[in-house]
């Protein structure tokens, strides 16, 4: 089905809901589905939905990390600094993030997380026990420093993708459906979903509980190119 801009539908559920984020298009318009056996919600009347998070719009102000200025619901009263949205590297064979009209879903590409100056590390393991192996030039760091510098950063990168994707209006962010983390652990680390929760924590703090929090998956990759890698 192709919704128009300027209707409304909510999806109850849909057949492909790993890596997607559901989007609404401006508008209280009833738009009926072309197959019967879509599961789909509607309404007309836009504040139906919305719960209490309906003014997420970004600031034109640029953070002083370079991109836009958020705020944040789960502290009130502070705002969530943004990097600036970054185009595909290497070939460019691909994209930061699509969107299909069809669905209204959003999806991502993956988003190392960096560091606060915005460096990634690919000498980096998350894990519970050091080395004696003075050849090993590998750096091991714990599951909270992961957790709350490179997971976050990561959520920090896919916001301001998802920002520059939509010009702005995070009112059009409906759900987060699923997100997935990546942690590259050491050998025997079990504790993946601890570290992704500082992903988590992002989308949290900048759409609300009703609309951040979505489905996960989390597992390891010891050749990960990076500390942490997140998509939605």
């Amino acid at each position: 089905m192709f919704i128009q801009r300027g209707k409304v539908l909510l999806f109850g559920s849909h057949s492909t809901t790993a890596r997607q984020l559901i989007l609404r298009n401006k508008g209280t318009t009833i738009y009926k589905p072309l197959s019967s056996s879509s599961q789909c919600y509607y309404s007309n009347n836009k504040n139906s939905f919305l719960s209490n998070n309906n003014h997420r719009n970004f600031t034109t102000t640029t953070s002083d990390r370079g991109g836009a200025i958020i705020p944040n619901y789960s502290k009130e009263g502070e705002d969530i600094h943004l990097p600036p949205a970054e185009d595909p590297v290497g070939l460019q064979l691909y994209k930061k993030a699509i969107y299909c009209p069809v669905s209204r879903v959003l999806r991502t590409s993956a988003h190392v997380g960096t560091d606060h100056n915005g460096v990634t590390h690919r000498n980096m393991i998350v894990g519970t026990e050091t080395t004696n192996d003075s050849d090993d030039i590998t750096t091991i760091i714990t599951p909270d420093e992961a957790r709350n510098v490179y997971a976050y950063n990561s959520g920090l990168r896919l916001l301001s993708t998802i920002h520059k994707h939509l010009d702005g209006d995070m009112d059009r962010i409906e759900q987060v459906l699923n997100l997935t983390g990546i942690v590259n652990g050491q050998s025997g680390f079990t504790q993946h979903a601890y570290v992704i929760d500082g992903c988590s924590q992002v989308l949290v703090d900048a759409l609300g509980n009703d609309h951040g929090i979505g489905t996960r998956a989390c597992y390891g990759a010891g050749t990960l190119g990076g500390v942490v890698t997140c998509y939605l």
